[in-house]
């Protein structure tokens, strides 16, 4: 089977215009496209946002997705960014569109969940070669040891977000096109 390549169909402009980026400019974006509920880690992401920003401040942090079983956990998200003195740079909202239209946006694809199965956005960042960074969960520890070096741009780290923001920053700095190669943090 397989998954399909995701297709843009979507603007680049378009995209940025309505996470509200700069319409150009050499900046990166560090994206995490889940339902928003607590357990995918956003608040984690959010946190190591901060220690990122502090290394390399040309940096954007998109929370992307549809709030879940709670309706107010979206603003909760922006009043941690705010806390920290970051929102300026985090946004946390939903698109409208095909997945395939971020994918030109993003530069980093994480998945801060504390636990899940195999995240299908995870999987469709692999058709698009770009970083991809995800807690060390048993489930995506076992699709790791299955695809047996078939990920380029990956790299796995313990759930915590000194941790996270320092994998962030290795992948944000990496080439865009061909990611960092990171398979050390495997262990169970």
């Amino acid at each position: 089977n397989g998954i399909p390549q995701p297709q843009a169909t979507a603007s680049l402009e378009s995209v940025r215009a309505h996470f509200e980026l700069p319409p150009e400019g050499d900046y990166k974006v560090v994206a995490q496209v889940s339902r928003l509920v607590e357990y995918k880690g956003h608040q984690s992401l959010i946190a190591a946002a901060k220690t990122v920003l502090e290394e390399a401040p040309d940096t954007y942090v998109l929370c992307v997705g549809f709030a879940g079983e709670d309706p107010t956990y979206p603003d909760k998200l922006q009043a941690v960014a705010r806390s920290l003195g970051i929102e300026s740079r985090v946004r946390v909202k939903g698109w409208p569109g095909p997945i395939g239209d971020l994918w030109p946006l993003v530069d980093v694809h994480t998945h801060a969940s504390w636990f899940d199965s195999l995240p299908i956005a995870f999987e469709f960042q692999q058709t698009v070669n770009r970083g991809r960074i995800g807690m060390r969960t048993r489930e995506l520890v076992a699709y790791l040891r299955l695809q047996a070096g078939r990920l380029p741009g990956v790299e796995f780290v313990s759930p915590t977000h000194p941790m996270l923001a320092s994998g962030i920053v290795s992948l944000r700095v990496a080439n865009r096109a061909h990611g960092l190669l990171a398979h050390a943090m495997a262990a169970e």
